[in-house]
């Protein structure tokens, strides 16, 4: 099973090493990460295990720089993992965090031409000779077929799916199985059709869809108060209106990390119940033998 998984399952849009002959202008060999095609207010989730290294403005940090907009950096021990271009953080510096974890939203800020997820990993120590300033391919450490880079699902990949999709293990070895053999592309376009997924994501969409749209309207507000041609009451009205959508953001992220808590705890129950009648059988049949 791969140590790290694709932080969102969105389709991707620019693979690593791509469009040299731009990137050489900036002193690079080709593009340095991948690129996922997220829609504004997706969902970012932890590719592994590790600590918070740096969450704020790339501008803030010299190994990011103001193109890469809000960005966060794990520290996985022996390697980072890097988040650009995000709309805001669900996580803040010095924060553990767990594989799968939600750890900020995709967004556009930065240099970019459309709301997209840019994923990086760091070498550790960092070589920022190396030609892509420092970035290592993250093909070489993602399940290859997830990322792009395979021919064929394997067993692992077909488990990593479900990591990356469902955020747990498949409930059982042919899940996995059936998608052995498979183009990525196939079994992608299979597990995003399957009720398990449709019931799992149908929620998180519709809390990354309020988010967006909170966040689309604050920034129309912004633009708004700075016009010369507006009153200072309806200035007033703007900033109380962008002030209760902050409110709203934030109880928003409470709803969704509450919900999260949650499943969490009903998939817990659910294994306690199945291991209680896993014993109890297993008492009846060897303690009181023809009972059924």
């Amino acid at each position: 099973m791969a140590r790290f998984l694709t932080p969102v399952s969105d389709r991707i849009t620019q693979q690593f090493g791509e469009n040299p002959d731009y990137y050489r202008s900036l002193g690079q060999l080709g593009h340095t990460g991948i690129d996922y095609g997220c829609s504004l207010g997706t969902a970012v989730r932890a590719t592994g295990d590790g600590r918070v290294s740096f969450a704020g403005p790339g501008a803030n940090h010299g190994g990011f720089l103001s193109v890469a907009g809000n960005a966060i950096l794990l520290d996985h021990g022996d390697i980072y993992s890097a988040y650009s271009h995000l709309s805001r953080f669900a996580v803040s510096q010095g924060q553990q965090v767990s594989q799968g974890q939600v750890i900020g939203y995709s967004g556009n800020t930065g240099q970019v031409t459309g709301p997209h997820l840019h994923f990086e990993f760091w070498g550790k120590p960092t070589n920022w000779q190396n030609g892509w300033s420092g970035r290592l391919n993250p093909n070489n450490y993602l399940s290859s077929a997830i990322a792009g880079g395979g021919e064929v699902m394997n067993y692992d990949d077909g488990v990593a799916l479900y990591r990356t999709g469902l955020h747990r293990e498949p409930e059982n070895d042919a899940a996995a199985r059936s998608m052995v053999g498979m183009t990525p592309r196939s079994a992608m376009d299979n597990f995003r059709g399957s009720e398990e997924w449709l019931n799992q994501n149908h929620k998180i969409v519709y809390f990354d869809q309020v988010n967006a749209q909170l966040q689309e309207a604050n920034a129309r507000i912004a633009q708004l108060i700075q016009r010369p041609d507006v009153s200072p009451e309806l200035t007033a009205q703007l900033e109380k209106l962008r002030d209760e959508n902050e409110i709203a953001l934030e109880k928003n992220s409470e709803l969704e990390k509450r919900k999260m808590e949650l499943e969490s705890v009903q998939r817990a129950d659910k294994e306690a119940g199945e291991s209680l009648l896993r014993r109890l059988g297993q008492f009846v049949s060897k303690y009181i033998p023809g009972l059924k």
